[in-house]
C-alpha cells in the first residue's frame, strides 16, 4: 500500500498551512499497536545525526492496518490543521517582532558608538584650539544652519564647485579690494569623516564670518556648521548629508570678501543604518534534501518584507528523521556598499523540526545562506516536516538603495 496516501485519501500531502489533513489522536505508537503486535517504534533521537531508519518498515506496515477514519477523527484532524495554521501565523508575527527589536538594538548600538566617538573627538580638538588673549581676533558663534538653494556660495550655488580664489584670484594673491591675501588651509584634524564628525581646520586669513564648504559629491558642496572661529582655526562639523555614497572630495573656506582658499583633500563617508532585507520578488533559492534521504512530498519557499519561510514535509511515515540542506540567495548581491550585518533563524515549531545555519556571508555584500534542517518528531503522529523562518539584517549608507 502506498504510505503517502491511505484511507481513501484522508491523509493528503500539500503545502504547509494549506497542506495536509492531520490525524489528531492517531499517534505513531497507537497506529503501530494496531498492526498485529508490532512493537512500537522508539521516539526520534534528539540529535539529527542519529536518524532512526529501523522503525520505518514497522511504521509502513502499521499504516497499512488503518482501514477507516471515524467522523470524530476527521473532526480532530481538521481542528489540528487549523491549530497548526494558527501556530505558524503566530510564529511569523513573533519573528517580525524579533527582527524589529534586533534592528532597533543594532541601530542604537551604532548611534551610541558614533556619539561617544564624536564627543571624544570634539573634546580633544577643543584642547587644541588656540584662542588669543586679546579676544579681538577671535569670535564665538552659534552653529550655522544648513545651506539652501538661495544661499550665496563660493561660485554661485549649492550645486556648483567653488573655484579656488575665485575666477581671477589665486591663494595668497592681493584681492580686488587691494591688500588682503586669500585665506589658506594648512591642515585638517582628520582627512575623512562622516556627518556630525568635528573637524578642526587650521590655516590663515580666517574671520568670524568665514564659511567652510565640503565637496561631498561631484558638483555638490555643502556648508558646514561652525562652532568656533579664529583667525587661524575653525571648528566645524561634517555636514549632515544622506543618500550619497562615500566620496573623495575637498574642504574649502570662503571669506566674506568673496575670496576662497585652495581645496584640502577630504573623504566624505556616509552614515550607516541597519534594516531588514525585503525579499519580495526574490526567489533565489535551492530547496532539496540530503543525499540518500526520502524526498519530501512538498517544498515551499515564501518571502516578504520581514523575512522568509521554508517548508519541507509530507504525510509519509518514511520521512521520520528526514533532513534538508537548503541553499538560499546564492546569487543575490547588495549594492552601494551594503553588507550583511546579522541573520535571525527561527524555528516556529521546535517540538517538530530544527534548523541551523551552516554557512553565511556576514560582513559581505553576498546574501548567500546555507541552512541544515531536520525533523525530531511527527506532528499529530503523521505529518513530518522541516519548517523554519529567517531574516537577514543588512547595514549600509543611509538613504541609498541596497538593490
Amino acid at each position: 500500500m502506498n504510505t503517502k496516501h491511505f484511507c481513501g485519501g484522508y491523509a493528503l500531502a500539500g503545502r504547509l498551512g494549506l497542506s495536509a489533513v492531520l490525524l489528531s489522536g492517531l499517534s505513531l505508537s497507537s497506529i503501530t499497536g494496531m498492526a498485529q503486535g508490532l512493537p512500537a517504534p522508539p521516539p526520534p533521537p534528539p540529535s539529527p545525526s542519529s536518524v532512526v531508519h529501523a522503525v520505518q518498515g514497522a511504521a509502513n506496515q502499521a499504516a497499512g492496518a488503518v482501514t477507516n477514519l471515524t467522523a470524530d477523527q476527521k473532526q480532530k484532524a481538521e481542528a489540528a490543521k487549523r491549530q497548526l495554521e494558527a501556530n505558524l501565523k503566530a510564529a511569523a508575527e513573533a519573528l517580525k517582532i524579533r527582527v524589529n527589536q534586533r534592528v532597533t538594538q543594532l541601530n542604537t548600538y551604532y548611534n551610541d558608538q558614533r556619539k561617544n566617538r564624536q564627543a571624544s573627538q570634539k573634546s580633544l580638538l577643543n584642547q587644541k584650539v588656540m584662542v588669543k588673549a586679546s579676544g579681538l581676533a577671535t569670535a564665538q558663534r552659534a552653529p550655522v544652519g544648513k545651506i539652501t538653494a538661495n544661499t550665496p556660495q563660493a561660485s554661485g550655488g549649492p550645486n556648483s564647485k567653488p573655484m579656488p580664489g575665485g575666477a581671477s584670484q589665486k591663494p595668497g594673491a592681493v584681492g580686488a579690494s587691494g591688500a588682503v591675501p586669500a585665506p589658506t588651509i594648512t591642515s585638517l584634524s582628520a582627512t575623512s569623516g562622516e556627518p556630525g564628525d568635528p573637524i578642526l581646520v587650521s590655516g590663515t586669513g580666517f574671520t568670524a564670518a568665514t564659511e567652510v564648504y565640503f565637496l561631498v559629491a561631484p558638483n555638490r558642496q555643502e556648508k558646514a556648521n561652525i562652532g568656533f572661529s579664529g583667525d587661524t582655526q575653525l571648528m566645524v562639523e561634517v555636514p549632515m548629508v544622506t543618500g550619497i555614497p562615500a566620496f573623495s572630495g575637498l574642504v574649502l573656506v570662503k571669506r566674506e570678501d568673496g575670496q576662497v582658499s585652495q581645496g584640502s583633500p577630504f573623504r566624505f563617508t556616509p552614515r550607516t543604518v541597519v534594516t531588514s532585507f525585503n525579499f519580495e520578488n526574490v526567489n533565489d533559492v535551492i530547496l532539496h534534501n540530503d543525499a540518500n534521504e526520502i524526498n519530501s512530498t512538498y517544498k515551499d519557499f515564501r518571502a516578504g518584507k520581514t523575512g522568509f519561510t521554508v517548508n519541507h514535509g509530507g504525510t509519509n511515515f518514511v520521512l521520520l528523521g528526514f533532513k534538508v540542506d537548503d541553499t538560499l540567495f546564492a546569487n543575490t548581491r547588495l549594492i552601494n556598499s551594503w553588507v550583511v550585518e546579522d541573520i535571525i533563524l527561527d524555528n516556529p515549531t521546535p517540538a517538530v523540526s530544527r534548523a541551523q545555519i551552516q554557512e553565511s556571508s556576514k560582513g559581505t555584500s553576498a546574501l548567500r545562506l546555507k541552512v541544515h534542517g531536520w525533523t525530531v518528531s511527527p506532528w499529530e503522529g503523521i505529518l513530518y516536516f522541516v519548517q523554519y523562518s529567517g531574516s537577514v539584517l543588512i547595514r549600509g549608507p543611509e538613504g541609498l538603495s541596497y538593490k
